[in-house]
């Protein structure tokens, strides 16, 4: 380097890609190639049939949050196959007004038990992206589903997670249980 100008090559921007980016081309290198039609990627793919019950997924990237939440709701219940959604997990970008968000999901699915949280990426069939808004849908009529919410989790954790576990297991009415899923802190 020119003389003043030592150690110039260490703050010189790096032509390696960010990590984010070597870490989707690892994922796409394992993932088997397929080509996917526009129709396939805006509906997505069909809902899978489990027992007597039904696990559908849906999404949407539109960059309204109201109309992203609704539509993504809207394409899990039309892939329900008759059945009625019990439960949804939630996952959607930080990047949408998160008010708005669960206003839209909230008109899809009106009575169903919501969970979940923000992202800073999530991933569909066709592999990892972001901004968008990612549903995943469970009907089952045998399926119990209660859920619960601790506050203040940034003072005390420990009791934030304890409060949303009982709030659930009150829920249940003396039901049985055999799962508990736990979301922390988003972003």
């Amino acid at each position: 380097p020119p003389a003043g100008r030592r150690g110039w090559d260490r703050w010189r921007p790096s032509t390696q890609p960010p990590s984010h980016q070597i870490y989707l081309q690892r994922c796409q290198t394992l993932l088997p190639a397929r080509k996917v039609s526009d129709t396939s990627r805006a509906m997505g793919t069909p809902s899978t049939t489990i027992s007597n019950g039904t696990v559908s997924t849906g999404w949407s990237a539109h960059p309204n949050a109201l109309t992203a939440g609704e539509a993504a709701g809207q394409m899990c219940v039309q892939r329900m196959r008759g059945h009625r959604p019990r439960c949804a997990v939630v996952l959607a970008s930080s990047w949408f007004d998160q008010a708005k968000l669960l206003e839209g999901l909230r008109r899809a699915l009106p009575d169903v038990a919501l969970v979940g949280g923000s992202t800073a990426g999530e991933i569909l069939p066709e592999g990892p992206t972001s901004h968008h808004c990612v549903v995943l849908a469970i009907g089952d009529e045998e399926l119990a589903v209660s859920t619960g919410l601790g506050e203040a989790a940034d003072r005390d954790p420990r009791l934030a997670g304890h409060e949303a576990a009982l709030q659930a297991l009150r829920g249940f009415g003396g039901k049985t249980r055999s799962g508990f899923l736990l979301f922390g802190d988003g972003l």
